[in-house]
């Protein structure tokens, strides 16, 4: 299509008048909006040492005419974007042009009160990007006999240039505190949770509606991860919890029931002593191959797994369900300290990055068992996630700092503080991406507080002047 050969044209079949339903959500309770001066912040950037291990990352040409494909696009994006602004307004940003000032500036967009001075355990933002769920937990030495919280925000943004205090609109409360918090990716009115004491939790929220369901007895241990992930035999999503007794568990779910039930059943045990149950930290499933997936135990392994070559293992003593091993192989281990948080890249490299609790961040490929690059982090780090507009950098936050590494340059970092007053500048507990708007990021705190930033699309601008 795009080489200098004299073809035919093709034509291909628009299928872009699909109907598709919206829901609205409905507030339960009335709220007071407070403004304050805007906030932003200047991006700073310097070269540091790191560590890094020897790996090269190849680069494939292209098989295609690029001043030809240039031509198509510059000819046929416009008709394209205005196609799209009239079917749905909501689109019409994708038409508008992103001005240098607009995209090399970190900005505050707004905060989120949640009136709950309490660690912020996990974030979510619903598939349309309007609604925020915040979740919250104390610190615990053993078991909980808190009431577990879940917030409701409604987000959207404005063009005047006030940072507003956003109100919840709905609070959910649950038996225990909640340690993770996860909205459908294609039904923004169903949410799942997990919390303490090893409850998961399914909400359908509709207008003023909201109606929950929890699931008991499955887990006998915290929760530690819940996310949704793909059926690797067909396209519907299923729902994987995660805890410390173990287990990763694979639920079918019925959203017209607002019901799950176990599908699958993962054991994860400690080979050298198998006596002692490991407990599962967080696990990440490879986007483009669905059936794979990466799980770090406590005991500081970190396993390649797979559901399609899972087998059963024998029963274990005191264990009511039948079980099955979906452990492929071992990644070399390089830290003497657990891995803590994965996320993987979502390109056709097939690269994640593992954080481990002693400042070491280390980018792997699905395939390698040892890893391609190894950073050592200056600040205390609890979390990691690639950064989806440039997939060449991935970002860590922990004690007050949020930064940015690019994997092809061994001397960058970025960071910035989303919370600049001092008494907020505590822990970064939980940080998540805007699924629509992938510039977007909501950073919760320590202290219950949680603010939205808009991060610069182009973190190469930053870049350039290392060079």
């Amino acid at each position: 299509m795009f080489d200098d050969s004299n073809n035919q044209r093709e034509e291909f079949i628009s299928v872009w008048k699909s109907e598709r339903s919206v829901a609205s959500v409905g507030t339960e309770t009335d709220f007071k909006v407070n403004f304050k001066e805007d906030s932003s912040q200047t991006i700073g950037s310097h070269d540091q040492q790191v560590q890094v291990s020897d790996a090269s990352f190849s680069t494939n040409q292209p098989r295609y005419n690029e001043e030809n494909l240039i031509a198509f696009l510059r000819k046929a994006g416009q008709t394209v974007l205005k196609v799209l602004d009239e079917e749905d307004p909501s689109l019409k940003c994708l038409s508008e042009p992103i001005t240098e000032e607009a995209d090399v500036e970190f900005k505050q967009i707004c905060s989120l009160e949640g009136h709950v001075s309490v660690l912020v355990s996990s974030i979510s933002w619903s598939c349309d990007e309007k609604l925020i769920a915040l979740s919250y937990r104390h610190h615990h030495d053993n078991w909980c006999h808190h009431a577990g919280t879940i917030h409701l925000f409604k987000y959207e943004e404005s063009s005047c240039q006030e940072c507003p205090a956003k109100q919840p609109i709905h609070t959910l409360t649950l038996k225990n505190c909640v340690t993770s918090v996860s909205f459908h990716p294609n039904d923004r009115t169903v949410l799942a949770a997990g919390t303490v004491t090893g409850d998961v939790y399914l909400w359908s929220v509709k207008k003023s509606i909201v109606k929950s369901e929890i699931f008991s007895g499955y887990h006998s241990d915290c929760i530690s991860q819940i996310s949704w992930i793909s059926n690797p035999t067909d396209s519907k999503l299923m729902l994987a919890s995660a805890s410390k007794d173990s287990f990763i568990i694979v639920w079918d779910v019925s959203l017209q029931s607002n019901s799950i039930k176990p599908k699958l059943r993962f054991f994860f045990e400690d080979e050298s002593h198998p006596s002692v149950e490991p407990g599962v930290r967080c696990f990440s499933f490879a986007p483009l191959q669905p059936d794979c997936f990466v799980v770090a135990l406590m005991n500081g392994n970190l396993l390649k797994c797979s559901i399609v070559a899972a087998r059963p293992i024998p029963q274990v003593k005191d264990k009511k369900y039948s079980m099955q091993n979906a452990v492929v192989s071992a990644y070399k281990k390089c830290s003497s300290s657990p891995v803590i948080s994965i996320d993987f890249q979502q390109t056709k490299n097939n690269m994640f990055v593992a954080v481990a609790a002693d400042q070491k961040c280390f980018v792997y490929s699905l395939t390698e068992m040892e890893p391609l690059r190894v950073i050592i982090s200056d600040e205390n780090i609890i979390g990691a996630s690639w950064y989806q507009p440039d997939t060449q950098y991935f970002m860590t936050w922990g004690e007050s700092v949020a930064t940015f590494y690019n994997v092809k340059r061994e001397n960058f970092r970025l960071n910035f503080k989303p919370f600049q007053s001092k008494v907020d500048s505590t822990l970064i507990s939980a940080v998540c991406f805007n699924p629509q708007m992938q510039n977007r990021a909501a950073f919760g705190a320590e202290s219950g507080k949680t603010v939205v930033w808009k991060i610069p699309t182009r973190v190469n601008k930053d870049e350039e002047a290392l060079s």
